[in-house]
Parts: structure tokens; sequence; C-alpha cells
């Protein structure tokens, strides 16, 4: 379970090290990203105290958050060039984690 933990814990620090490319996003980009930041520590809480019912809700919305406009993928994808196969490997990978929980 600590080493799922960490995984998770890596792919939310990959996820948001890409941040800076949408300085001027507007706000709806940076409401979606600020509620799964605010889901995924709330996660980590609930792993930590062992409380299932509450992992269970928070993966859940973790795993079907809202996705960015076309237009934000698009400048991802750009943004992000030959490594963008590889962040989507591990944005896949979150969102398995989540199921998972």
């Amino acid at each position: 379970m600590k080493l799922r933990l960490n995984y998770f814990l890596f792919l939310l620090a990959l996820v948001f090290s890409i941040t800076p490319a949408f300085a001027e996003d507007p706000k709806n980009f940076k409401e979606v990203m600020q509620r799964i930041e605010l889901d995924m520590s709330k996660l980590v809480g609930h792993i930590m105290k062992e409380e299932y019912a509450d992992i269970i809700a928070v993966a859940e919305r973790v795993a079907n958050h809202e996705e960015p406009p076309l237009s934000h993928r698009l400048r991802l994808i750009a943004e992000l060039g030959t490594d963008f196969p590889n962040f989507k490997s591990h944005d896949d990978n979150v969102h398995i984690n989540s199921v998972d929980c």
C-alpha cells in the first residue's frame, strides 16, 4: 500500500509540474486543477487514517475529474511535444489507480 501511495504522489507531482505552462489560462482550468489538488490531499489523509469509505468517494472524484477544454489539451500536447506520450501514460496510471482505490 505504501509503494502505491508513493507512486500516486509521484504522479501527482508530475501532473502539477506542468502547471507553469498554463500560467495565463482562464480561471476555469485553474479551478479544476485546484479541486484535483484538494481531492488528492484529502485522499492522502484518508489513506493514512484508513478511512475506506472516504477513500472511495474521493478517489472517484479524482478518477472522474473534469477534463480541460480541448484548447488547453492541444496546448499541453504542443508544450510537451515528444514527451506527451510519457505524460499521457502517467495520467492514465493516475486514473487507473484512482479507480482501483
